[in-house]
């Protein structure tokens, strides 16, 4: 007779595909705030649905066309008999059956990923996907207008990204570095490594890669 911890494995198995499911949904969407419970309900909802149809599509194939799975008829015969003495058959059988599932898993986040606008991004924020990205074999300028009306220009060196709001955001500039305090004077260039501007000091951000340092 088959084991009762088929039962088990079966749950374990379906976790793992109920996971990549959730982990790739946030990709396509602003967090749900959903509980606890609701995702692990979720993952499980998920899970049990592609590790089944991973389980069916298997069972019905001809037999013999995977030969490294078990025989489900000298199984359910044999019970634990048989699977100790085919325990490599066994675990490639909870291999193929995990692997096929996380397969139906994403197939069913491709159709969602295509109708996502190329702009929106789950992850992150705007200051990482803006201010830091970089371009191969160039550099970020950046140009920071303080409320003053003070301009500070450099090359980006770091930014901060506190969770207590923007005015706790710092970014760093590195040399070379220019200040120009009012609007139509010629800047001045600074000899400075850094340069650090408080997030509440500033009123925006301009950004333009550049291939070296001006």
């Amino acid at each position: 007779m088959i084991p009762s911890s088929i039962g088990a494995i079966f749950l374990l198995v379906a976790l793992v595909p109920g996971w990549l499911h959730l982990r790739l949904r946030e990709r396509l969407a602003p967090p749900s705030g959903a509980t606890g419970l609701s995702e692990l309900l979720e993952v499980l909802a998920v899970g049990l649905a592609t590790t089944g149809a991973s389980v069916m599509i298997l069972v019905f194939l001809p037999s013999g066309w995977l030969p490294f799975l078990v025989d489900l008829d000298t199984w359910a015969a044999q019970g634990e008999t048989y699977i100790r003495q085919h325990v490599r058959d066994a675990v490639a059988s909870v291999g193929g059956v995990l692997a096929l599932a996380m397969l139906i898993a994403y197939l069913f986040y491709l159709p969602l990923r295509l109708r996502r606008p190329a702009e929106f991004r789950a992850q992150g924020s705007v200051w990482v996907h803006a201010l830091g990205a970089r371009r191969k074999k160039q550099l970020p300028w950046v140009s920071l207008q303080m409320k003053d009306g003070t301009l500070v220009e450099g090359m980006l060196q770091s930014f901060s990204l506190s969770e207590g709001g923007l005015e706790e955001r710092d970014v760093a500039l590195q040399r070379p570095i220019r200040v120009t305090t009012q609007p139509g004077q010629m800047p001045q260039w600074l000899k400075l490594d850094r340069f650090i501007v408080p997030g509440s000091e500033l009123s925006y951000i301009t950004v333009i890669h550049v291939s070296k340092a001006k």
